[in-house]
């Protein structure tokens, strides 16, 4: 009896009597769509993350995987940026290399970056530490879109503000004589 498996009975006796095991429990035996199986099959809702980028103080914005193969990334050598000022949102684009402005997307194993650090100088964009924007597409403009609206710009002139330059001083010892 040691090496033989044991064995489970068909049904269960009572008095000799085989039971219908649909009489020890109601719920047990019924049938959901055609089947008999009493039992169906917990599959917890995945939770959908929202697509995000990173972007570094030194300037550098990076996307993860899941960004670059939902957006369409993977084959981009290059992106051209974008930003709305007054929204402050930052479009992004996959551009050829030879456009104007294009700058490189460097492809790694699990993450994609570029170096924009003379955009973000440009418009007076200053992070003080890495942070982490939620990505959207706009697909009206053909961009993905980060927003960061929470990010404070540099304090001082901005591009197109500024009065007219003033005249150099002139060294009085440099002077010309008429």
């Amino acid at each position: 009896m040691r090496g033989e498996p044991r064995r489970i009975p068909e049904c269960l006796m009572n008095d000799g009597d085989c039971l219908d095991i649909t009489e020890l429990h109601p719920y047990l035996g019924r049938s959901i769509g055609g089947s008999t199986m009493a039992f169906e099959r917990f599959v917890p809702p995945r939770k959908q993350k929202p697509f995000m980028v990173s972007i570094k103080r030194t300037g550098t914005l990076s996307f993860d995987k899941a960004v670059v193969e939902a957006f369409g990334l993977s084959a981009a050598s290059h992106v051209a940026l974008f930003f709305d000022i007054g929204r402050k949102l930052i479009g992004i684009r996959p551009a050829e290399p030879k456009e104007e402005g294009a700058l490189k997307l460097s492809h790694r194993a699990r993450v994609s970056s570029v170096r924009a650090r003379i955009f973000f100088d440009t418009y007076a964009i200053a992070l003080e530490q890495t942070r982490r924007f939620t990505v959207a597409r706009d697909d009206a403009e053909g961009l993905i879109v980060v927003d960061i609206s929470d990010v404070k710009r540099k304090p001082g002139r901005r591009k197109g503000t500024a009065s007219k330059p003033a005249k150099p001083a002139q060294n009085p010892a440099t002077k010309t004589k008429k």
